[in-house]
């Protein structure tokens, strides 16, 4: 998405009146943090400058934990960033279904992502696909989310 569509995008909520006193912008889809933090840099402004400062903006990024580092952690903190995690608990579970372009498994990568986010004491959820695999090892999904301190799980079936 260029800056431009950012723009443009929020114009229109505020030109169709579809923004009341608070508004959440939630970067999802695909996987947000494959765009650099200076687009989110550049992006966040422009959202503040067009709908103005009586409006209180906040803003969310459901990701998959994958390409979480330092730096990114630190963006996390600067702006107050709520963070959402993509991960279908242990690795045999989440690895079904959630690999890397090339095929490999990403659990290793998520898990470390999330390492990174209690390293920063910073907050985040969980989403987590249900599938009947999951369901026939609920024990070891719950366990997985208690053993990682993750209190807050949205769970799709």
């Amino acid at each position: 998405m260029s800056l431009e569509i950012v723009r443009q995008a929020t114009q229109r909520l505020s030109d169709d009146d579809l923004v009341g006193d608070t508004l959440t912008v939630v970067w999802h889809a695909g996987e947000p943090l494959a765009m650099p933090i200076s687009f989110y840099e550049d992006a966040i402004p422009i959202i503040r400058e067009v709908l103005g400062p009586t409006i209180q903006i906040s803003h969310s990024i459901q990701t998959n934990a994958t390409l979480i580092n330092d730096a990114w952690c630190t963006f996390f903190k600067k702006h107050d960033i709520r963070v959402g995690v993509s991960v279908d608990g242990p690795a045999h579970l989440h690895d079904m279904h959630r690999h890397t372009r090339l095929g490999n498994p990403t659990h290793h990568l998520v898990v470390r992502g999330i390492e990174l986010l209690k390293a920063h004491n910073l907050p985040f959820h969980a989403i987590a696909v249900v599938t009947a695999s999951t369901l026939g090892e609920a024990d070891a999904f719950f366990e997985f989310f208690l053993q990682h301190g993750i209190r807050d799980v949205g769970c799709n079936f």
